[in-house]
């Protein structure tokens, strides 16, 4: 008898059905599958990596290469904000980065902080209620601390004590899963943020820029290595 040759499958496809399995079964197979386990592990890694979500990401920005990482503010200067959310809530990855490549000019807004699935992509992160923020011209929004001001429309922010950034600058926004103190980071080094809860359980909060100003593009860095020296 003819013994028929098995077929064996591309390994991108073995490592899209062990990152399919949950997470039990999924360690299992490639514990077994020791041939592929080396390889597939580096591919399952780089597929649960975050990026921007080019379904929640407005019209005003586009999002620039493959990894989805880069977004750059287009078309008629001054006419709205323009966001985008990234793919994973802060659950799974509870802390990134966002590099400033370029600024049209050095009031040109930029905002960086964490989400809600129910803020509008025409706003910036930070206005909206549950929303949180750094933003470009130096101040914090979203958090009633101490020492905090208020907006005509009730939104709490802080100017004091916080430095701006600009092109060149790496800005960092994080959470502690334990507390939920929100923690931002200039250039790998942390603003002070004792006492500054956010409202929402991790899973609720995603990483969102908002860009204002045309040409201004920002690179975003969710992971493994970053600025900010991370504790193991």
């Amino acid at each position: 008898m003819q013994m028929q040759r098995r077929r064996r499958l591309p390994l991108e496809l073995k490592c899209e059905v062990i990152s399919a399995l949950p997470f039990q079964h999924g360690r299992r197979m490639l514990l077994l599958c020791i041939p592929i386990a080396i390889n597939c592990v580096a591919l399952v890694r780089k597929q649960k990596k975050n990026r921007w979500d080019p379904t929640v990401c407005h019209d005003r920005l586009v999002l620039i290469g493959p990894n989805r990482l880069i977004a750059q503010r287009i078309g008629e200067a001054n006419l709205g904000w323009g966001s985008v959310r990234a793919e994973k809530p802060m659950s799974k990855n509870p802390y990134f980065e966002v590099k400033i490549l370029e600024q049209t000019w050095e009031q040109s807004f930029i905002s960086i902080g964490l989400a809600i699935k129910r803020m509008p992509l025409d706003a910036f992160v930070g206005h909206d209620e549950g929303t949180y923020a750094y933003g470009s011209v130096g101040f914090l929004m979203g958090h009633e601390a101490e020492g905090c001001s208020h907006a005509a429309d009730g939104r709490p922010f802080i100017f004091k004590g916080i430095p701006k950034f600009g092109v060149g600058d790496v800005v960092g926004c994080g959470l502690n899963l334990a507390t939920r103190q929100i923690i931002y980071t200039k250039n790998g080094e942390r603003l002070h943020t004792a006492g500054f809860l956010v409202d929402s359980p991790a899973a609720d909060l995603f990483p969102c820029v908002s860009l204002g100003w045309t040409g201004t593009k920002i690179e975003a860095n969710f992971g493994p290595n970053f600025q900010l020296e991370i504790e193991k």
